[in-house]
């Protein structure tokens, strides 16, 4: 290759921003071009637009908390939250490690009010993140699909970003100003911070969705699921969703992933039925019949996908590195014996010993799961479901909600993923997460008890209707732009 082709080839490749090179010197010292020049390099996924969207959020959100959080205790598990924080101990069951280690930061870095304050401050900080991170999602995605949708490239760029920012933040302020997770973002708990886990969660699996050949943001999103679990074990509902996600994203990683969902769930109800684990034994027999149907319907996704691959389990590195990521952030339990070991003055179950440590993560102390399998009962779950999200989520936000989906057939296959993922992840927080709690019928706008659960699904719906807002937002600037262009 000779100097004059160098220069023209570098030449191209700066005018080419999908183009990333590193010049290689061959053996007589003449710069030339690797064999991956022409390979596309992955665009940034977040820009500026978006963080600008994440942090004004985010600082309104945190405003707004301030003004309303609670000077001291009050009622319910606050007390026992604040305490286990103080003193880095375990709160409740199933010990709530991560919330233990995260408001005890909180305690140390401000040197001034009581701890109960000081904690609610906790839970405000990680309310307001969590509605950073829609807004983020909201700029994010919305950018993607005007982009992606033909018919929008009459919309300037400035008034695109002022859509992105006004939606993403008004998104993100659905999510933190609903009754049920505002009052729960005031005083000290972990629940804020499971939501600020799960919704990082879904920003990584999105950046992942964006570019599934760099599976390092995929891999952070296992380990934050992990540690998800260790603040709220009811998001373990939301792992077949994931997983749908990452089918939609990845078939033959999600391919692999459904035969590994099949072994597992064979393997436990085997051994469950022959009795040999005793100790599952009390947890596995109430939700059989849902071992039963998810590994009947994971082997039949494996079949029909491996009949279009013709291969099965060639992304075992993948699903293997997977799997330890997650493992990892679940890892965060076996920080409950180590800290019982000082004894706190919350130290419950004693989890020191196995017996205690056991009984603590498996929520001993509670009323196992009693499954609703009665069709007429769990219509009547769904219908309240609906009414308990009108009543604190607001009818306002559940019609832009709907609007992304009337854009499906015009979008491109990655934002068309990334909707449906998030739509499997929300049918598991709402119906699977219905069935398992088997909720009562009847309406009670005051039943935080149940409203609390189901915040998670609510934050897909503000995802949602921030979509929905952009597509209706740049429908209408579009429309006025016309007349504009015309003349």
């Amino acid at each position: 290759m000779n100097r004059h082709t160098v220069v023209s080839t570098y030449c191209w490749l700066v005018m080419n921003e999908n183009a990333e090179v590193q010049p290689e010197s061959d053996a007589e010292g003449v710069q030339t071009l690797p064999a991956h020049a022409n390979e596309p390099k992955s665009l940034r996924f977040f820009d500026s637009t978006d963080g600008l969207c994440f942090y004004l959020c985010a600082l309104l959100v945190f405003g707004v908390y301030s003004f309303t959080l609670a000077p001291e205790v009050t009622l319910e598990w606050s007390g026992i939250f604040a305490t286990g924080a103080m003193y880095a101990g375990i709160s409740a069951p199933p010990g709530y490690p991560l919330w233990s280690l995260y408001g005890w930061v909180f305690t140390v870095l401000l040197p001034f009010s009581n701890i109960a304050w000081r904690t609610a401050v906790a839970s405000a900080t990680a309310g307001a993140l969590t509605c950073g991170f829609v807004a983020l999602l909201v700029s994010r995605l919305g950018a993607d699909m005007l982009d992606g949708m033909g018919g929008f490239d009459a919309i300037d760029g400035v008034d695109r970003k002022r859509i992105r920012v006004v939606c993403g933040c008004v998104a993100g302020g659905g999510i933190g100003f609903a009754g049920t997770f505002w009052q729960y973002a005031i005083v000290p708990g972990p629940w804020p911070l499971t939501l600020m886990l799960f919704s990082a969660v879904l920003c990584l699996a999105a950046k992942w969705n964006h570019d599934s050949d760099r599976m390092r943001p995929i891999h952070w999103a296992a380990f934050l699921y992990g540690a998800t679990l260790t603040t709220s074990q009811s998001l373990a509902v939301a792992m077949l969703g994931l997983e749908f996600f990452i089918l939609f994203t990845d078939q033959e990683l999600g391919r692999d992933i459904f035969f590994t969902n099949t072994v597992f769930l064979t393997t436990v109800l085997v051994l469950e039925l022959l009795g040999q684990i005793e100790a599952i034994d009390a947890y596995v027999r109430p939700v059989r019949s849902l071992y039963v149907v998810i590994a009947g319907g994971s082997l039949v996704i494996t079949g029909i996908i491996v009949l279009r691959t013709r291969r099965l389990f060639g992304r075992w590195r993948s699903l293997l590195t997977l799997a330890l990521s997650f493992l990892s952030g679940a890892a965060i339990y076996f920080f409950i014996p180590v800290t019982s070991m000082t004894d706190p003055p919350v130290n419950w179950g004693y989890p020191r010993a196995v017996e205690g440590f056991y009984h603590v993560l498996t929520r001993g102390q509670f009323e196992h799961i009693t499954p609703n399998y009665n069709v007429r009962q769990f219509i009547g779950s769904v219908i309240m479901y609906f009414r308990l999200t009108i009543y604190h989520f607001g009818s306002l936000y559940l019609f832009p909600a709907l609007a992304p989906f009337f854009f499906v057939h015009k979008m491109r296959s990655r934002e068309r993923n990334t909707l449906l993922g998030f739509g499997a992840v929300f049918l598991c927080l709402t119906f699977l997460i219905l069935i398992l709690l088997n909720p009562p019928s009847e309406f009670s706008p005051h039943n935080d008890l149940i409203g609390i659960f189901l915040s998670p699904s609510h934050l897909v719906l503000a995802i949602w209707s921030g979509l929905g807002l952009c597509l209706l937002a740049a429908l209408l600037a579009r429309r006025v732009s016309r007349p504009h262009l015309a003349s």
